[in-house]
């Protein structure tokens, strides 16, 4: 216990003493440029490119980014030897070696950070579904409740906040009366579900339709949804959101989101390099995001424009919450709400709250600086990736390799 402790606290130093800490002393701190950045980096962690043709037809504003995955794909694949060699060297590394390869990396790796969690887009529409897809559960629904429920996108993709790989893709939707409908308070009822289930079968795409406590669930395509018939949902984190009203405390943080970009670019930034099969729950996630950076560290932003150096920051911050989550500055406000759960409530949250217990931060700094350098090759070598002639893509693709590992040398020669 004493030795892993150690040897977080010593992680956690060398975390904050090269990235949040130059942010009071560099010069180079400065305000992230009034333009349109271009996404230039998108990662895939495995899954094939089919998948993503699938999604392009779900999502039609996913598909200017197809033939960037296919490239981002080749570049993982083939570069997975190099990174595991300097993986391993990373690992044998004093801090004082790492701290010196960050300081000459830290630009990059801020500019990248940025450009990868969009912090300057709104993104907000690429996270929704397509008109169509999205008419044709609408009226399967309407045929099953009546002509006045509307659908609205909920959760994390709601926020954009969700990540990029396809894990992450999911579909929360919830069911609700019109406002002005006659019928606005009139509750759902399990019947109800049926009805929605039942019609949805006749959908064509759609496929694997069961029905749960709360949601009924589907696919289409490789795409899970999770469909939900308006209720009173009770907070499970009054403590933790900052009140008992759920739909109040979600707006609320929502709001936030909106306003405080970088805030946003860093919950991006915790789905990117945090599985989704082992992280906290997502609405844990926001919650923490949203606890750490409004504690007010750091700057995030002046007169509504994130600092250079603020996304990356917080990410960071959050990070060295999360793997001391009981002792954090949002502990004891979770393990409350933990404590009123039963047992089976609370095995929902708890796996993934134990797994950051094992987090190595300057793993992660580590991970910051693969994706780095995979964005850089990306950059430089993405005309000569496509696939004009089998002449041309074998020496761009040996040339962007042969870089890699140069990229990679440098680094670790310093």
């Amino acid at each position: 216990m004493i030795k892993r402790g150690f040897a977080r606290g010593c992680s956690i130093v060398l975390c904050w003493s090269l990235l949040v800490v130059r942010q009071l002393v560099d010069v180079r701190s400065v305000l992230l440029p009034q333009r349109k950045v271009v996404p230039r980096y998108m990662r895939v962690l495995g899954e094939a490119i089919e998948e993503w043709a699938e999604y392009s037809r779900l999502l039609p504003r996913y598909g200017l980014i197809l033939n960037r995955a296919s490239k981002e794909c080749w570049i993982a694949s083939r570069a997975a030897p190099v990174v595991e060699k300097h993986r391993k060297k990373w690992i044998e590394c004093s801090p004082e070696h790492k701290k010196r390869i960050v300081d000459s990396h830290v630009d990059m790796m801020v500019d990248c950070f940025n450009i990868l969690t969009e912090i300057c887009e709104d993104t907000s529409g690429n996270y929704q579904l397509d008109d169509a897809i999205y008419s044709d559960l609408q009226q399967a629904c309407r045929n099953a409740l009546g002509n006045d429920v509307v659908l609205e996108t909920v959760g994390s993709r709601a926020r954009a906040t969700c990540g990029w790989s396809n894990i992450d893709l999911d579909v929360d939707i919830q069911v609700s009366r019109d406002a002005k409908s006659s019928r606005a308070n009139v509750p759902f009822t399990d019947s109800d579900k049926k009805k929605v289930a039942h019609e949805l079968k006749k959908l064509e795409l759609v496929s694997n339709i069961t029905i749960g406590n709360v949601a009924i669930k589907f696919r289409i395509w490789t795409m899970d949804f999770d469909l939900v018939l308006w209720r009173d949902r009770p907070e499970m984190f009054p403590a933790l959101r900052g009140g008992r009203d759920f739909y109040r405390n979600s707006a609320g943080i929502n709001a936030f989101f909106d306003d405080v970009r970088a805030a946003k670019a860093a919950a991006r930034g915790l789905r990117h390099f945090l599985p989704k099969r082992y992280r906290p729950k997502g609405i844990l996630l926001d919650a923490i995001t949203w606890r750490v950076a409004s504690n007010g560290r750091f700057r995030l932003a002046q007169g509504g424009t994130p600092m250079r150096h603020g996304a990356i920051n917080l990410f960071l911050t959050v990070m060295q919450e999360l793997v001391d989550w009981e002792n954090s500055c949002f502990g004891s406000d979770l393990m409350h709400d933990l404590s009123l759960m039963s047992e089976r409530e609370r095995q929902k949250y708890m796996p993934g709250l134990t797994n950051m217990y094992t987090v190595e931060l300057d793993v992660f700094l580590y991970e910051i600086l693969t994706t780095t350098f995979c964005h850089i090759i990306l950059q430089q070598y993405e005309d000569d990736l496509d696939l004009l002639d089998n002449e041309a893509f074998f020496t761009g693709r040996c040339e962007a390799m042969d870089r890699l590992r140069g990229l990679y040398e440098q680094a670790f020669s310093e």
